[in-house]
């Protein structure tokens, strides 16, 4: 029997609740031996009143709190005690908030207004004293869970959100100051803050630059799912940069120095932050252990699912048995927790390990808790079609961009200093080729050449380092790519740091499974571990390549494949080394390879064997294309000529960033022309009507083709080299290849 202990008219609504076999009594006058459960409002519950209802097994409360009931008896006499925590949250949250703007916003004085006296309207400062609500602050007493819903909607509004609450002790409220005290009663002297919360409510700069402390704010959301790319990379970049600096420091004076990194509850966004940390800068990846070890140090752990999915997506290992998800803290349940028993309840308010630090810290470093937030669900990842100009990879913070921008290029000129080097000096440092001609062909004919075809791809530097592989397009953007590249030797479990090479991205189709697959052909390396390799001549780099890239990462493909531990067939693209053969193959390249290629190639590379890699434009790297696919790579522009009439204009780069406009016209038939006004785009030469023909628009690049380059290629249209001219060049050229090594 179910009794109601407080007077209701009528007891339909509980009736529907607990459905037609469940009676509800409201009769004060029944046998209260027979009442198994109490539906309570205000009816005091103690030993005196139970006395009546010797059988009662459970209490459940019409409200929020539990002061009506005596819980030491209840507990004392195994009595299951539960609320209905969000009894009126929204509706009472929901009012106050509808009374902050009526007044705020004088709704009501202007309503009357609008309807007594028009005229009142014209003329009259009606706005006076009138306040945005971004500029006030809200002051909220009692941050229970009214309190908090109330603080939680006005964040739409003002991030500028104060509180009290004499319900949470002193020594269990959290100030930024207390962590620092903590660390140095281990002997660790905090240099570094790193505030994770997307909010400025909870950390003060000017607490921590009075201690001689460099305060970093990244701002993640926290609420609606784990930190993003730039954010990950900014920590990461941040971190490593203030290492760098006080490891040093550290080995002279002996002492040990520590950055506080801290979310709203130091779990979730903190957790991911350092298992990023962590999986990046080891000698050898192992996410399941990493997250482990953090649960360990603050358990539970990152309790929210998504985020721990997350991680798993972002470095595509495989969750193993040993890793458990923890659940969701007590204290951080919901306002539609399940009811809990007397004894099971807790300070919603506080960590764990709270209690136990107290000692550290005086009461002046006290300040309020944070809000309390739950965590969203976790949602599948949705794989995009495949485009060969596809954006690929996470998004990395602006210091990391210029930071891989100098090393790329300094690896590039072996070292040397890059003054002088180029004006431009952080401009795309790949080595480019120049087109075939009359004037340059006399080379291969002297030196010792090989040959390859030029694929139409995408032309990409890769560069490896121990927290993954770096894309760097022709735009010298730069983004993050998950892959492994183990070194070679008996130990797999070491990765490569400073590789680079050179290479192409180009989508294959695949005849079994009939998909496209995205494949990077490398073809150069002008770092390998560390070892610069540019001097070196090509045939040794290009062996260095195999040897110690290619190889060592097939051997890992295998080896994973076998083990359940990384998901390599999840990496954005699979790495190949592109082939170079002796001029002798020319026309096995031309008549059989080519046609068959899996993918578009528009000619061929001519390859000088012992080269050193030169950054920029190589006078000896040559490329001849298929006459009908020679291009140049404009920067497309209407402009007015008479009138309201725009024609388009073509111009290539000159000297100093001026744009240097060309006599030629482009042909006007392409009737979306006018979209690609202000882009750069490819174009090849029509012979038969003398002008330009619109071949696609260039997304990977930021300038057109410069001056020189524009020359040469109208030199080499001019010159018209058939594919019989070329392989009169091969065969010219084989007695040249007699004491060369082709890999």
């Amino acid at each position: 029997m179910i009794y109601l202990t407080d007077y209701v008219s009528e007891a339909s609504i509980e009736k529907s609740v607990l459905g037609s076999k469940l009676q509800v009594f409201t009769d004060h006058e029944v046998d209260k031996s027979a009442v198994h459960v109490l539906l309570v409002w205000h009816f005091k519950v103690d030993e005196e009143s139970l006395s009546s209802f010797p059988n009662v097994k459970a209490i459940v409360r019409y409200g929020v709190g539990y002061d009506n009931i005596d819980l030491e008896f209840c507990k004392k006499n195994s009595i299951i005690v539960a609320n209905t925590p969000d009894y009126g949250v929204d509706e009472v949250a929901d009012s106050a908030l509808a009374m902050i703007l009526y007044l705020t916003r004088k709704i009501g004085t202007l309503e009357n207004l609008a309807k007594n006296d028009s005229r009142y309207w014209i003329g009259k400062d009606i706005n006076q004293n009138m306040r945005r609500l971004n500029k006030l602050n809200l002051g909220i007493i009692g941050l229970g869970r009214i309190g908090g819903s109330i603080a939680k909607k006005f964040l739409s509004f003002s991030r500028n959100i104060g509180f009290y609450d004499p319900y949470i002790p002193k020594k269990l409220r959290y100030s930024p100051l207390q962590a620092l005290k903590l660390a140095e009663s281990v002997g660790i002297k905090i240099n570094m803050v790193i505030d994770l919360t997307n909010t400025s409510r909870y950390y003060d700069p000017i607490a921590f630059e009075r201690e001689d402390i460099r305060y970093i704010k990244i701002q993640c959301e926290g609420r609606d799912g784990p930190p993003d790319s730039y954010a990950i990379s900014k920590f990461i970049y941040t971190v490593q940069s203030y290492r760098a600096t006080v490891e040093t420091e550290e080995y002279l004076s002996g002492s040990k120095s520590g950055v506080l990194v801290h979310c709203t509850h130091g779990f979730n966004r903190t957790g991911s932050m350092i298992v990023h940390y962590l999986q990046r800068t080891e000698q050898w990846p192992d996410l399941n252990k990493h997250i482990i070890n953090f649960s360990e140090c603050r358990p539970p752990g990152i309790y929210k699912h998504n985020y721990v999915a997350k991680l798993f997506e972002n470095y595509l290992e495989i969750k193993q048995d040993s890793l458990v998800f923890p659940d969701i803290p007590l204290w951080k349940h919901s306002a539609f927790a399940p009811p809990v028993s007397a004894c099971e309840i807790k300070d919603l308010f506080s960590a764990q390990k709270l209690s136990q630090m107290h000692k550290f810290f005086s009461e002046k470093d006290t300040y309020p808790v944070p809000l309390q937030y739950s965590g969203m669900e976790f949602s599948q990842i949705r794989t995009p079609l495949m485009e060969i100009d596809d954006v690929l990879g996470e998004e990395l913070c602006d210091e990391q961009i210029l930071e891989v921008q100098k090393l790329c290029t300094w690896i590039c000129f072996n070292g040397k200093s890059l003054e002088g080097a180029t004006k431009n000096k952080l401009a795309f440092p790949g080595s480019q080729p120049v087109s075939l001609s009359n004037a340059n062909l006399r080379m291969i004919r002297e030196q010792k050449y090989s040959v390859t075809w030029k694929a139409d791809g995408i032309r990409y530097l890769l560069l490896i380092l121990r927290d993954g592989a770096y894309l760097i397009d022709r735009k010298f953007a730069i983004r993050r790519i998950q892959m492994r590249f183990p070194l070679s030797g008996q130990d797999i479990n070491k990765v490569h740091h400073v590789t680079l090479l050179d290479g192409e991205m180009v989508l294959d189709f695949d005849p079994d499974s009939k998909l496209m697959i995205r494949r990077y052909l490398a073809y150069d390396c002008m770092a390998f571990n560390g070892e610069l390799l540019a001097d070196k001549p090509f045939f040794h780099r290009f062996e260095i390549l195999n040897s110690e890239i290619i190889e060592p990462r097939k051997r890992f493909f295998s080896e994973m494949r076998k083990s359940n531990y990384y998901d390599i067939e999840r990496e954005l693209f699979s790495i190949r080394q592109k082939k170079f053969y002796p001029i002798s193959s020319t026309r096995v390249l031309l008549e059989n390879f080519i046609p068959n290629l899996s993918h578009d190639s528009d000619g061929l590379i001519f390859q000088p064997q012992s080269s050193r890699y030169e950054p920029n434009t190589f006078n000896a790297l040559l490329k001849w294309k298929f006459p009908e696919m020679n291009s140049v790579d404009f920067l497309l522009k209407f402009e007015r000529t008479s009138g309201i009439n725009f024609e388009p204009r073509l111009y290539v780069g000159g000297r100093d960033g001026k744009l240097i406009r060309i006599k030629d016209k482009i042909c006007s038939c392409t009737t979306d022309l006018i979209n690609f006004d202000g882009k750069i785009v490819e174009c090849s030469w029509d012979l038969r009507n003398n002008e330009w023909i619109y071949m696609r628009t260039r997304l990977d690049k930021t300038a057109p083709n410069f001056v020189t380059v524009y020359e040469n290629t109208v030199m080499s249209i001019n010159d018209n080299i058939t594919s019989e001219d070329i392989l009169k060049l091969a065969e010219s050229c084989s007695k040249l290849e007699e004491n060369m090594n082709f890999q």
